[in-house]
């Protein structure tokens, strides 16, 4: 098999990440970008210079500007709506909406947005690769399961090494299905055998597995790995809250 060279280059990067602050305590995990557009090796846009010189994505108002939907993203609705518990309740923020609109994904704001794999897809199904030949065009991987095991070879370190570098306290991963590839992302291949502590979130049944990352300088990064922020993972504000209230003693 030959690798598209333009998507090798492009993928290990900030490619499919919507970032703000690497400083931030908080970082949030999904699997890949979502959306019903045809995947395509998208821009890294809305970017500012980091302290070694570094481009990195952010959300900003040119990108308020140009994407003018973004308050009615999902996923990102809960993120904010976390975020405006931990630190904006009574606050700085009329609610998560004022929260979202102004402080997620922000240069100096408490969080930073990553996704294991860059590729936009419509689902996580292994089968939509199979069915719509521009994934293969674009990567030169005839099979997703090819696609996930280049990424975790050459995209994960990258990764890798930003959390080694800026020792997020907390690392939120959605989407329990995908515990292995977090793991190998963010910690050790070892700990994939090793069950890590357990919490459930509230009165019902949703599960959150706690696994201590130890990184530069001996500190600790909490990965989180939890239901994935959607129909039938975390949805109720309540769940939310108590995610909230777990990540809080983390900090």
């Amino acid at each position: 098999m030959a690798i598209n060279q333009e998507f090798a280059c492009w993928a290990v990067g900030f490619s499919g990440m919507d970032g703000g602050n690497l400083h931030g305590p908080i970082w949030f995990s999904g699997i890949e970008p979502g959306g019903d557009e045809p995947p395509s090796l998208l821009p890294t846009r809305f970017c500012y210079k980091g302290e070694d010189g570094r481009w990195i994505p952010c959300w900003n108002d040119y990108f308020r500007q140009m994407i003018r939907g973004f308050t009615g993203f999902q996923f990102d609705q809960k993120v904010a709506k976390i975020l405006f518990h931990l630190f904006c309740n009574g606050g700085r923020c009329v609610d998560y909406n004022d929260y979202m609109a102004r402080f997620l994904y922000t240069q100096d704001g408490h969080s930073f947005k990553l996704n294991l794999y860059p590729l936009n897809a419509q689902n996580v199904n292994e089968n939509l690769w199979d069915q719509d030949p521009r994934y293969y065009r674009l990567t030169g991987l005839p099979m997703k399961i090819l696609y996930r095991a280049w990424c975790a070879d050459n995209r994960f370190p990258f990764i890798k090494s930003l959390v080694e570098r800026y020792s997020p306290k907390v690392i939120v991963a959605a989407g329990s299905s995908f515990r292995r590839d977090y793991i190998l992302a963010f910690g050790r291949p070892d700990q994939i055998f090793q069950e890590g502590q357990k919490y459930q979130l509230g009165n019902n049944q949703l599960t959150v597995e706690e696994i201590i990352v130890t990184n530069q300088e001996n500190t600790q990064t909490h990965l989180l790995i939890t239901p994935f922020f959607g129909l039938g993972g975390i949805m109720a504000d309540d769940d939310l809250i108590a995610l909230a209230d777990l990540i809080h003693k983390f900090l």
